[in-house]
C-alpha cells in the first residue's frame, strides 16, 4: 500500500488579484463612512456634530464594570447621571457629538453611526471609573469640567 502524497502548491497574488483586494477595501471603507452618523427615527437629521471625549477601544479586552445610569451633557461634555454612585465623565469607544433637528444631543458612534445615547436617555454598559487618587495628576476628560471621575464605556452602540 502506498501513501498519498500531497504537494504544497505555492499561492501566487497577481497583480489583477492585489489591484481587486485593493478595490474591495477601499469600498468597503467609503461604504462604512457612508453609513456613518445621518439622523435618528425619532430626532431627525444631524445638524450639528462637536467633540466629545473619545477613547480608541477596539473591543478584545477592557473594564467590566457595570456603567448606568443617564445620559446629561456640562456644556458639550457627556455626563453620566448614575442612581446610586457620583456623576462622571462618559467616555465611548470612537465617539462624536451630534445635535439634531429637534434640539435633541446624542453621542454616536463616529463611523458606524450607532447612537450609544441620548440626553435623558438610560445607559446601561459595560466600563470602568478613573478617578483622581492623592498625589496623581489626574485630569478631567473634558477641559474645565468640575466632574471628578472619567467612566470609559468598553461596549458598542
Amino acid at each position: 500500500m502506498s501513501q498519498a502524497s500531497v504537494e504544497q502548491v505555492p499561492v501566487r497574488w497577481g497583480r489583477r488579484r492585489l489591484i481587486g483586494a485593493a478595490v474591495v477595501m477601499a469600498l468597503a471603507v467609503v461604504t462604512l463612512l457612508w453609513l456613518g452618523p445621518r439622523s435618528h427615527a425619532d430626532h431627525g437629521e444631524i445638524v450639528e456634530t462637536f467633540d466629545v471625549p473619545s477613547s480608541r477601544w477596539f473591543g478584545l479586552s477592557g473594564m467590566t464594570a457595570q456603567v448606568r445610569g443617564t445620559l446629561s451633557f456640562e456644556g458639550d461634555c457627556p455626563v453620566l447621571v448614575p442612581e446610586e454612585a457620583g456623576e462622571g465623565i462618559l467616555v465611548f469607544p470612537w465617539a462624536v457629538g451630534v445635535t439634531y433637528a429637534d434640539g435633541q444631543r446624542a453621542v454616536v458612534h463616529r463611523i458606524t453611526g450607532g447612537v450609544y445615547a441620548v440626553e435623558g436617555q438610560f445607559v446601561d454598559a459595560a466600563g470602568g471609573w478613573d478617578e483622581p487618587f492623592p498625589g496623581s495628576e489626574w485630569q478631567p476628560a473634558c477641559e474645565g469640567s468640575t466632574q471628578e471621575a472619567n467612566i470609559y464605556v468598553n461596549d458598542w452602540p
